[in-house]
């Protein structure tokens, strides 16, 4: 019997003694099967090139996930950037490098009782020669925004002791019915609203089509407020009883030079237009920090609207909100960048009325929450703000001090500046990224207060949080 199948077949001889001898042909030696390379895969041939064991790629890159990169900081009017790697010299703004760093708000902070004395402008000059108006940090609070009663506005540079009040001086204006916007590095306004529903007297080209059909008038009541939108998509003014929404673009940006910046290509187109059946709008709040529909309505007549900008739509209204108008409004949700909360802390927000209390409000059920008196406003409108941590929330006061009051309990935890203001405070305002404190007062200047040393100490002591950024505050 012959087998032809295999490497292991063998040939017996017809003679031998197949149960006891010896086969008379022996088995073949086997061979190892041939190797296959990795990048051909191919069998390779015995005398051959050597193919080297390397990874399978197929000649191509391998496209990133995406970790490590970071989104560069968004420019208004201008298209989204691509993402760029996370290094610290790679950095594109201060926000970025904050990040890097993994900057986070103490959230445990004290309260701010410390006067930092030596944040002053040298030999204590004043920040303003007239009554000071508005205070307002940057949202990396590497800036403090300062307004006026004589229409003047100032950008400083912080921390104050350092800088000695180096920043830009803004252009005033006259004009209570215009409205300018302005770059904080340039004293040169970028864009100014002074018609209904385009720049100038002629429509500009390649703009969508106005939504209303009435002519391009100037405004002719007084611009209350504006803000901006959308996360900067959209600007918001607020003039008589009406609110006007605006699309914007900015050619050339940072990179014009005087003669471009002369020629003022930016432009503007109205969106919508809701209109308040209040005589007019007081003042108005918009969170511009994420994508909200919300826009919040304080008006004369003592009511606060909820307006859904979206579709220009008021979603509920507080009827006799406080005992007279309500002239300031502040949402939680704007406190900070440098913070996380639940959401539902972001539905909150505050008003103030020239009767010497403030309310909070939850705008889900349209209905206060809590009552905060004890300092007094019932002459000069003076502002309030919510600490980034969300526990404390102050107020300016006729009687020289500012009012810090517990969120929580809605009592007052300390009257700030006592001997410090020689002057009403008017407004109040928190740094976003570190525990600090600034107050206006009616006479031009600006106080910092902070939380006591022992309390930064200790908190380096435990979470070493505590840098020199940061101790430059102090």
């Amino acid at each position: 019997m012959s087998g032809s199948g295999g490497v292991g077949a063998a040939v017996l001889s017809p003679s031998s003694n197949k149960w006891g001898s010896k086969p008379s042909t022996t088995l073949p030696p086997i061979k190892p099967p041939p190797q296959r390379s990795m990048s051909t895969g191919r069998a390779g041939v015995g005398g051959g090139s050597k193919v080297p064991n390397l990874p399978v790629t197929f000649n191509k890159k391998i496209k990133s996930s995406g970790y490590g990169m970071v989104q560069p900081q968004i420019k208004m009017g201008r298209s989204i950037p691509t993402p760029v790697k996370m290094t610290k010299t790679g950095a594109t703004s201060n926000v970025a490098r904050h990040l890097i760093r993994q900057r986070q708000y103490p959230i445990d902070c004290s309260p701010f009782i410390q006067h930092q004395a030596q944040n002053v402008l040298s030999e204590g000059a004043k920040v303003h020669g007239a009554a000071l108006t508005r205070l307002m940090y940057s949202s990396d609070s590497s800036r403090l925004l300062t307004t006026a009663a004589d229409r003047t506005a100032r950008v400083m540079k912080l921390p104050i002791h350092k800088f000695q009040g180096d920043g830009t001086d803004l252009i005033s204006h006259n004009a209570a019915i215009l409205t300018r916007l302005w770059n904080a590095a340039c004293a040169q306004p970028l864009l100014e609203f002074s018609n209904l529903q385009y720049q100038g007297s002629k429509a500009p080209a390649g703009m969508p089509p106005t939504p209303s059909s009435k002519a391009n008038s100037p405004f002719v009541s007084e611009v209350k407020a504006a803000r901006f939108f959308y996360l900067d998509a959209f600007i918001i003014l607020a003039t008589s009883s009406k609110l006007h929404v605006y699309r914007y673009k900015l050619c050339g940006g940072d990179k014009m030079d005087d003669i471009e910046r002369l020629r003022n290509n930016n432009r503007y187109r109205l969106a919508g237009t809701y209109s308040s059946p209040a005589q007019a709008i007081i003042n108005f709040s918009c969170v511009n920090a994420f994508l909200s529909p919300l826009a919040i309505l304080a008006c004369s007549n003592r009511s606060v609207e909820v307006l859904d900008v979206a579709t220009m739509t008021c979603v509920s209204t507080i009827e006799d909100a406080h005992a007279r108008p309500v002239h300031t409004i502040v949402q939680s949700a704007s406190a900070s960048l440098f913070t996380s909360h639940p959401r539902e802390a972001c539905e909150l927000f505050v008003t103030s009325a020239q009767d010497s209390t403030l309310k909070l409000w939850d705008v889900r059920i349209s209905r206060c929450v809590r009552t905060f008196t004890g300092h007094g406003n019932s002459q000069i409108a003076t502002g309030a703000a919510f600490s980034p941590c969300l526990r404390y929330l102050a107020s300016g006061s006729e009687d020289k001090v500012a009012y810090l009051y517990d969120m929580r309990m809605g009592t007052v935890l300390h009257r700030i500046g006592k001997g410090v203001h020689k002057d009403s405070v008017v407004d109040v305002a928190f740094s976003p990224l570190h525990p600090q404190m600034a107050t206006a007062t009616l006479d031009g200047q600006v106080h910092f207060f902070s939380e006591p040393a022992q309390s930064v100490r200790q908190r380096e002591v435990e979470t070493s949080t505590v840098t020199a950024r940061e101790v430059e505050y102090y």
